[in-house]
């Protein structure tokens, strides 16, 4: 696999290489530095290299195009285009996506060797889809590794030596190799790729997940001292499971269902406690006292609170401090904006109202709801008014910082043994 790229269809790269617009090259790089001061002399030096590669097409006829294309752009060039996101490159018909073992029996049957034991020989899965290969994974090619490069190397100055160092060890990625990529949308590509996964867990027993190259690699940290200071309070131990394993690198949709669990733990302990308020209010003591039409009206309220909505209510009513909760949003005014001003069209209407004291906990309520919902079912399974349409995981992460502190208030208030 490590020339997985010469699956790549030249005619078809051809083609996709003279859709190239100068714009995604200025703004790519742009992202990482400041070119304002030399703009325009750094857009025709792009200009160049784009209009260099379009020309080859036309030019060479062989299968050497690939190989000549290379030699003619640059890392900026390769950053711009190439790169498909922070864990995957896309050209032409041929995609590739980092990988990780998901786990220590997937990392044996694929990797022969020990890590500091020097050379490590790695298998491969054959991908076909109905009897056609369609695609590879196990060793990286050297192209994922030409286009990420910088990406993985940092330079330290000692004294007045510059040393180029590796933020961190590349060779512990697999990838995931297709070769007929151009055969679906981005949109769809994503679902080819999980649905690639799922089948290798389930038909091969070989588990993988999604590794990124995460920009904070570059950095070069703090050796930080910190003291802990806490209460033991016993929290019970499945809804306190469900919190901690957001700490895995897992996707913002995981993260978000399993700070939404920790709330869903106490549903049915939420409605018992409704229940046995409405029977105190009633007055009911013992059978003998019990008035038909009382009982007909406390099932109607337990039914309302079995409404998984309604659930959530319950729950949040008794874990969140309304003057806490408004202090920790108005304490950042960014995180103020982002979950009471959202201009985002499809977030807008969840919006928390923070004027009326009274509607703050239907509103987060809401909020939590409707976005647990998108998540979980199809807009045709759900009534329309829940469905949040293009709910993609850069939406869900600025989620997080919420559903943190909600599910960590329901932990401590209905949690403790």
């Amino acid at each position: 696999m490590l020339y997985g790229e010469r699956y790549i269809d030249n005619e078809k790269l051809k083609k996709w290489v003279n859709q190239w617009e100068i714009g995604r090259a200025i703004d790519a790089v742009s992202k990482k530095i400041n070119v304002s001061q030399a703009a325009q002399e750094f857009k025709n030096l792009m200009l160049l290299q784009i209009e260099f590669a379009k020309e080859l097409g036309d030019k060479i006829q062989d299968e050497s195009y690939y190989d000549c294309l290379l030699t003619c752009i640059s890392p900026a060039i390769m950053d711009a285009y190439f790169k498909f996101d922070n864990s995957s490159i896309k050209l032409a018909n041929f995609y590739e996506l980092l990988l990780f073992p998901a786990d220590m029996e997937t990392k044996k049957k694929l990797i022969k060797g020990y890590e500091s034991g020097g050379y490590q020989e790695i298998g491969k899965v054959i991908i076909q889809n109905e009897g056609r290969n369609v695609g590879n994974i196990g060793e990286k090619s050297d192209l994922i590794w030409s286009v990420f490069y910088n990406d993985f190397i940092v330079n330290i100055e000692e004294g007045e030596a510059v040393i180029s160092t590796h933020t961190h060890n590349h060779e512990e990625y697999l990838t995931l190799q297709l070769f007929n990529a151009d055969e679906y949308t981005d949109e769809a590509l994503e679902n080819y790729v999980q649905e690639i996964l799922y089948n290798c867990s389930i038909k091969l027993s070989l588990n993988f997940r999604k590794a990124s190259v995460h920009p904070l690699y570059k950095e070069i940290g703090n050796a930080g001292e910190y003291t802990l200071d806490f209460e033991r309070k016993k929290f019970e131990d499945i809804p306190l499971l469900y919190f901690n394993s957001t700490f895995d690198d897992i996707s913002a949709r995981i993260k978000f269902l399993s700070y939404y669990q920790v709330i869903e733990y106490y549903y049915v302990r939420a409605n018992n406690n409704l229940m046995a308020n409405k029977l105190v209010d009633a007055g009911i003591a013992d059978h003998n006292t019990f008035d038909p039409k009382v009982l007909t009206k406390l099932c109607k309220e337990y039914r309302k609170g079995s409404v998984e909505d309604e659930a959530i209510k319950l729950v949040l009513e008794r874990a969140i401090d309304i003057n806490e909760f408004k202090a920790w949003l108005n304490a950042d005014p960014i995180r103020r904006e982002k979950y009471t001003n959202n201009t985002d069209p499809d977030l807008t209407k969840l919006n928390i109202n923070l004027s009326r004291d009274e509607r703050i906990i239907a509103s987060l309520c809401k909020r939590i709801y409707s976005l647990r919902c998108s998540i979980v079912h199809s807009k045709a399974d759900i009534d329309e008014m829940l469905f949040i349409p293009d709910l993609n995981d850069g939406k869900l992460v600025d989620e997080t910082p919420l559903m943190s502190y909600v599910a960590s208030k329901v932990l401590e208030a209905w949690g403790i043994k």
